[in-house]
């Protein structure tokens, strides 16, 4: 895939890695390779053929970089998520559309909700349940 670049798109690349080997080993290893400059004249190529050349030769950081691509060209409102708002999302709930917190590795809204249910004087009446193994029967249970 490297040939096909170097024919098409990126003409001499693969000719400068074999030139500048230590430059791109450095950016083959980064841990960063979809933000990190590439070596020479490469890096004044377009975002979306760089795109390519990350495609090519980092598959592993190619989702990164296609959100990099996303956050320069459009916006970072494209890739960057909006703050949490626990009162709007209230604000937007009714009894009938519940609030269904679906969380990523590393975060944990315990106290967020702990606070907006002291606020809002619930604290006696709330009810809090993390789903996993056999817990859907609780929950059921919890909702009628």
């Amino acid at each position: 895939s490297l040939r096909v670049l170097d024919g098409m798109c990126m003409e001499g690349v693969v000719c400068d890695m074999q030139q500048n080997q230590a430059a791109w080993r450095e950016w083959y290893q980064s841990d960063t390779p979809h933000t990190a400059p590439l070596p020479g004249k490469f890096n004044d190529f377009p975002a979306w053929r760089k795109l390519l050349f990350l495609r090519a030769v980092r598959k592993d950081k190619l989702t990164f970089g296609m959100a990099e691509v996303v956050r320069t060209v459009l916006g970072p409102s494209f890739t960057d998520a909006p703050p949490f708002n626990l009162d709007s999302a209230y604000e937007d709930s009714t009894p009938f559309t519940s609030i269904i917190l679906v969380l990523t590795t590393g975060t944990d809204p315990t106290t967020m909700f702990l606070e907006f249910a002291e606020e809002k004087g619930w604290a006696e009446r709330k009810s809090m349940l993390s789903l996993g193994q056999d817990q859907g029967h609780k929950a059921q249970q919890m909702i009628e």
